[in-house]
């Protein structure tokens, strides 16, 4: 397997097609683990796959160790609403070095869900609201509401 792929099967039944992945990276399915110096980087001590990156060049930082994404309030969609201090390297800095304040982090996301976000749902039952513009939208108001809320209770 390659960086970031997955073996995949793929079936048909008439119409009908099925995929199953048999290897590799599965989707909606999230594994963290820690290494013996308990770090959650992706480098070679946490990341296995990491040994497949063939440029020789830097890999850069793990964006979500730096930008914990937190849905935005209106939208729902991920956004990385945060502020950054940004200094010059210092002598013993080295390429890669990253300091995270995962408290203060984590304190934000604790304001954000407990001060911005409000339970569907919202307004008239809907799950977002529909003036909200978007690549993609439903071609009935239905798609919008959430289950059990009929129109005739607005």
């Amino acid at each position: 397997m390659t960086f970031g792929s997955s073996k995949v099967k793929i079936n048909r039944n008439g119409n009908t097609w099925s995929m199953r992945v048999e290897e590799g990276a599965v989707p909606r399915e999230v594994k963290i683990e820690h290494n013996e110096q308990g770090l959650k980087w992706p480098y070679p001590g946490f990341n296995k796959d990491i040994k497949e990156v063939w440029w020789k060049a830097t890999t850069g930082v793990w964006q979500n160790a730096v930008f914990p994404p937190n849905p935005d309030p209106l939208s729902g969609m991920q956004c990385w609403h945060k502020k950054v201090l940004l200094e010059k390297a210092g002598p013993d800095d080295r390429i890669g070095d990253v300091v995270v304040n995962t408290d203060a982090t984590f304190k934000v996301f604790q304001a954000w869900r407990d001060k911005l976000t409000r339970p569907a749902p919202g307004p008239n039952g809907l799950r977002r609201p529909k003036w909200m513009p978007r690549p993609w939208f439903p071609h009935t108001d239905s798609a919008y509401r959430m289950p059990g809320y009929s129109e005739q209770e607005e």
